[in-house]
């Protein structure tokens, strides 16, 4: 099939990547993390996604910021409702706490937890859903012709973890920004 083929040829960069941290992963005897392993257990985090989506929108890629003006958006009522949804879902399911976010009152991330996502009975943690939406908007299209394969190593790379730390999405961030200017100057290219 062209696709798997143009796939292979365009992607295996990222292959090369996903094999050595699928060899490191098998070799660590199924675990993600070197030392305290009970400390960095794998789980099921999808907030992860989110939070990175809305960690990116600190650093946001200039050109991509047409996306939101009005007319383009209305254009993607689907993809917005869809990103609502999933959203409230991994927010009321998937809002995993490790221990050490709130166990240390220095941290940047005991603040978010414990003024924000732990406020209000629980519902404080809703509070950021349109931060989520536009961060997850913005990165589904700034990565438009490589979004699945992105989402995909996203998904692998950020998803099992249960630590809300930003320095874990720095690796994931550059990738992307990287992709969207890729892409960015696609575009360009062929808009001569």
């Amino acid at each position: 099939d062209n696709s798997i083929v143009h796939v292979l040829i365009h992607q295996w960069p990222h292959m090369i990547a996903a094999t050595l941290y699928l060899a490191f992963f098998l070799w660590n005897n199924k675990e993600l993390a070197l030392g305290h392993v009970e400390n960095h257990s794998m789980s099921i985090h999808w907030m992860m996604l989110w939070y990175f989506a809305a960690y990116r929108l600190l650093f946001p890629n200039w050109i991509s910021l047409h996306l939101f003006q009005l007319g383009h958006t209305s254009r993607h009522i689907g993809l917005l409702i869809a990103l609502v949804i999933l959203a409230i879902i991994s927010i009321h399911k998937y809002t995993l706490i490790h221990s050490f976010v709130l166990a240390d009152n220095r941290h940047y991330t005991f603040i978010l937890y414990r003024r924000i996502i732990l406020a209000m009975d629980g519902y404080g943690k809703f509070l950021l859903l349109p931060i989520y939406i536009i961060g997850m908007y913005a990165l589904w299209f700034d990565l438009s012709t490589d979004r699945y394969i992105a989402f995909l190593f996203l998904i692998l790379g950020l998803v099992p973890v249960k630590l809300l730390e930003p320095r874990y999405f720095v690796p994931p961030f550059m990738i992307c920004h990287f992709l969207s200017l890729s892409n960015s100057w696609r575009k360009q290219e062929h808009s001569r």
